[in-house]
């Protein structure tokens, strides 16, 4: 893959793209670590609604899970990290869930709906491991690693620098 991909994906509600950009291993592991990652890539996901008035529902979500399963399976040494934003206005929140922060809600959908995406069969292929950090006032932030099984090692330490990060 290259240093970054944009992905697009049309629903019948609108169009919206999954961006995947490279992240340098030195800007989240020390240099000692960053050996791990000569044949490994960390990609940041973001999503994008072509148009701010689209929210992104359920079938976009579908969507969007099922693309990152594709990814996973074509490219088997790479890492996806995911930021679940605070950001309300682009997700349809019920409103029996409108209780839990939106980057909770965001972190519980994709978890889900990207469970749903791999299946029975390649759940124990493929970890979405989700991480919670406590960011002050603002609440917390939810992240994800999803990464094949044989880049547990690099999620773990991945995720080690992200949790020391929050401390």
């Amino acid at each position: 893959m290259t240093s970054s991909l944009t992905i697009p994906i049309s629903t019948s509600h609108g169009e919206y793209f999954i961006k995947l950009t490279a992240i340098d291993p030195l800007m989240v592991v020390s240099k000692d670590d960053s050996y791990l990652f000569a044949n490994c890539t960390i990609y940041d996901i973001l999503l994008v609604c072509k148009h701010r008035d689209i929210k992104v529902d359920m079938e976009a979500m579908t969507h969007i899970s099922a693309e990152l399963q594709r990814i996973l399976n074509v490219n088997p040494n790479i890492i996806l990290y995911f930021f679940c934003d605070f950001d309300s206005e682009t997700i349809t929140i019920r409103p029996r869930c409108k209780k839990i922060p939106p980057q909770e809600f965001r972190s519980r959908l994709f978890s889900l709906l990207f469970d749903r995406a791999i299946g029975k069969d390649n759940r124990n292929l493929f970890i979405n491991r989700k991480y919670v950090v406590n960011i002050g006032e603002d609440g917390n932030a939810y992240i994800h690693l999803i990464f094949p099984e044989h880049l547990t090692r690099h999620a773990n330490l991945l995720a080690s620098t992200i949790e020391n990060q929050s401390k």
